[in-house]
């Protein structure tokens, strides 16, 4: 899933099942790469987390 500005930073669209549960979309914007927060259920479905920085400065 693709990754979209927000009021609080880059978030993700949507989850998808993964083999250790529910996972959200790689954010790629970033030198140094983005994940996902977890997912939640939200108003209108499953809803990922807020991105955070990953790699060797994480």
């Amino acid at each position: 899933g693709s990754c979209y500005p927000g009021s609080t930073g880059l978030s993700c669209e949507s989850c998808y099942p993964g083999s250790t549960g529910l996972s959200c979309g790689s954010c790629y914007p970033g030198s140094t790469g983005l994940s996902c927060g977890s997912c939640y259920p939200g108003s209108t479905g499953l809803s990922c987390g807020s991105c955070y920085p990953v790699g060797p400065q994480a």
